[in-house]
């Protein structure tokens, strides 16, 4: 009497399908937990230049007017580039089409936002910085992450 042993090719087909449809569902929702981290990295560094520039602040009556006057050292990263302008500081991603910044200033709207300057990127930006904690139903193209 002859026993099979193993699968038949429907069974297989059928696994392979499963598999498939599994990944599908699950391949976007690890690029936005992929994304999201590497954008808590430069808020994360923001938030650190905001808390150096208080520091700075308190000791000289005055904010600093670049990164050098900081006690911090602003982390080299293969995801954003930081960018000192003046008063406020841009963390452009080099991928993907959002930024995130921080605008020093002598009031007390001093605060980190994302957004993007591309109306065509207007939507990815939107939904990045949703997942990022900004109200998005505020605004055109920068929203307000922390005050």
């Amino acid at each position: 009497m002859y026993q099979k042993n193993g699968f038949t090719l429907i069974e297989l087909l059928v696994v392979v399908l499963i598999i498939g449809i599994l990944s599908a569902v699950a391949l976007p929702q690890y690029e936005w937990a992929v994304e999201k981290s590497r954008a808590a990295e430069a808020l994360a560094v923001l938030k650190t230049l905001r808390d150096a520039q208080e520091v700075y602040y308190m000791a000289n009556g005055a904010y600093a007017s670049d990164f050098t006057a900081l006690d911090v050292e602003v982390p080299e990263s293969k995801y954003f580039n930081y960018v000192d302008g003046g008063i406020s500081v841009a963390a452009y991603h080099k991928t993907k089409p959002y930024l995130i910044a921080y605008r020093w200033q002598t009031e007390e709207n001093d605060s980190i936002v994302c957004g993007t300057d591309s109306s065509a990127d207007i939507d990815w930006a939107k939904q990045m910085c949703q997942r990022l904690g900004a109200d998005t139903s505020i605004g055109d193209q920068r929203w307000t992450i922390v005050k």
